[in-house]
């Protein structure tokens, strides 16, 4: 998401399909991006979740980890 907008498609599955390389090579990949609404946070950890990447929800200014809707910071 770019805020809360999503991206798109083809992009994203791209670069899904380039990171399943790195999982498949057994490495943690960590997924970091700022949609706004609780719903699209949802949405957010939901795809880490299904593919397998460690995903945080974030303010862009990144300047503090914190607890966001779901899941506290790992």
């Amino acid at each position: 998401y770019d805020d809360d907008m999503p991206t798109d498609d083809i992009w994203r599955n791209e670069g899904i399909s380039n990171l399943n390389i790195v999982i498949n090579d057994n490495k943690i990949v960590l997924i970091t991006d700022y949609p706004q609404s609780t719903a699209l946070k949802y949405d957010f950890y939901k795809n880490c979740i299904t593919n397998g990447f460690l995903g945080y929800a974030g303010d862009r200014n990144l300047d503090i980890l914190k607890k966001v809707d779901f899941y506290p910071p790992s």
